[in-house]
């Protein structure tokens, strides 16, 4: 087993696009997935198994990293998790009352899996910025004029509430910001990530504090020292950016409002007023408002420069997201923050998919056996935290007590350590390769592209109904193109076994 240089990484992925999932299969590769080892990333590049007559290529990863791609090269737990996100998101919009009472949890993990999942796959992409950009624009423009037609159609005037008549390619736009916003980052972390993966095995420099590597902690007073210099970048992050927002934002941001941008936000209509935003040019409003957005803010840019800081001084990657956990929700949890603060915690769940896919989490492997084995206790714990009876929508309101803020936050910290340590363990494989759905990942583009236009012109039997023809549409259109359907063979989370 050879090691992976910097320049190795695509041959990499091409070989995992051949390899199993199953990797505790592999005798070479067990030392490691037991814990015994502790190392980088590696694979085979000339060793390889002939198993019933085929060649197959095995990839070892660390414990902290994410496991690789099935025989086709997909993620089938981020594809999954994707249509779910979508359709999730699409049967809210349609006047459904799930949201509200926060059936499943969905205020919790549906929107953040699908920002995960973004972060994620932009840190895997080779493609370069400008060509991802320029294919999200082309959904937005796409998805804009679907909804200017229904709006025209209905007879509803959109001059006067942009906002509303945009509604869910804000999503897109967005997401657009914050790609173009984390690509120095994206190349920061490759950067780091292939210094780290230089060094075979951790070295007595690197225990000592005086490389970088992507191993896990060795001991628990390694995993103290390491913890100590993130909750000091912290500190010293929020102290920095506290001072910053009140000497130069604020006197800037309030000199904008109220002048400048003024006519913009007249234009947004109604929708100014869910955001909270001032009417008129009073200025003593506008310095509340901006003092409330800019304390919103802080999370997002300390959480920046966490990433930034922490992985130049620390000798234990993997522990990065873990102190983005620490400083994104025990601000949460301690500190009202108002509705602005939504497309804010976008971008940091955009950041934590980002650091997840360079640098992955210490621990993960551990974690994700206990979650999945004790699932029951995982549900319990979500209703703990969410009790019968609660109602509201604290994603677009978030609650000013502090017991249930607290509740709320520790329910969506939840749901994150569930995805970045089990999301691959609860999906299978088979769902593609043997059920053949991969037309649905077209489907979710589709219905997330038109669906507001039945939202403003059909009722919810009509709406309905498009769900429905539209995945038969999609079969007929992209099914033909899909594999054939392999025979019923174990999945990799069976452990190879076809009785299970």
């Amino acid at each position: 087993i050879k090691h992976v240089s910097p320049d190795t990484e695509t041959n990499m992925q091409k070989d995992a696009a051949h390899g199993p999932r199953d990797m505790e299969s592999c005798p070479e590769a067990q030392p490691l997935l037991d814990g015994k080892v502790t190392a980088v990333s590696y694979t085979p590049h000339a060793c390889q198994r002939d198993v019933a007559s085929n060649s197959v290529s095995l990839v070892v990863t660390g414990n902290a990293a994410y496991l690789p791609a099935d025989c086709n090269g997909h993620y089938p737990c981020l594809d999954v998790t994707r249509i779910l996100c979508v359709f999730l998101c699409v049967v809210d919009h349609g006047g459904t009352k799930f949201g509200v009472w926060n059936t499943m949890y969905v205020q919790s993990w549906v929107l953040q899996f699908l920002y995960y999942v973004c972060g994620f796959v932009f840190g895997m992409s080779s493609r370069p910025l400008l060509g991802y950009c320029c294919r999200l624009s082309l959904y937005f423009v796409i998805g804009v004029t679907v909804n200017l037609s229904a709006w025209s159609l209905a007879g509803k005037s959109w001059r006067n509430n942009v906002f509303g008549m945009v509604f869910q390619f804000w999503f897109v736009f967005g997401l657009i910001l914050f790609l173009l916003a984390l690509a120095p980052l994206k190349r920061c972390l490759a950067n780091v990530r292939d210094v780290a993966r230089s060094t075979h095995w951790p070295s007595v420099s690197i225990v000592g504090g005086f490389g970088t590597s992507m191993a896990e902690p060795d001991n628990l007073w390694e995993l103290a020292r390491e913890l100590a210099k993130g909750l000091m970048v912290m500190t010293v992050s929020c102290g920095v950016v506290h001072s910053l927002n009140k000497l130069v934002a604020m006197p800037v941001l309030v000199a904008l409002f109220t002048g400048p941008l003024q006519s913009t936000i007249e234009g947004m209509g109604e929708s100014s007023k869910f955001w909270g935003l001032p009417e008129g040019i009073d200025r003593s409003e506008w310095q509340a408002f901006i003092a409330q957005m800019l304390k919103d803010s802080e999370i997002s840019v300390t959480n920046t420069l966490i990433v930034l800081v922490f992985i130049r001084i620390t000798s234990r990657l993997p522990l990065t997201l873990w102190v983005l956990f620490l400083n994104t929700y025990l601000h949460k949890c301690m500190l009202y923050r108002s509705q602005t603060c939504r497309m804010l915690n976008a971008f940091d769940y955009t950041l934590m998919g980002l650091s997840f896919h360079y640098l992955g989490l210490a621990g993960r492997r551990v974690i994700g056996e206990y979650v999945t084995r004790y699932w029951f206790m995982f549900l319990f714990t979500c209703s703990l935290l969410w009790q019968p009876g609660m109602f509201g929508r604290f994603d677009e309101s978030p609650p000013t007590d502090l017991s249930v803020r607290f509740r709320y936050y520790l329910l969506e910290f939840w749901f994150a350590i569930f995805f970045f340590t089990a999301i691959e363990r609860v999906v299978d494989e088979r769902i593609f390769t043997k059920d053949r759905l991969h037309f649905l990942s077209h489907w979710a583009l589709l219905i997330f592209l038109i669906h507001n236009f039945f939202v403003v012109l059909a009722n919810q039997m009509g709406y309905w109904c498009m769900l429905v023809g539209t995945i038969l549409l999609c079969k007929l259109l992209f099914g033909g193109d899909q594999p054939k359907a392999t025979r019923d063979k174990p999945s990799s989370r069976d452990g190879g076994n076809g009785d299970l």
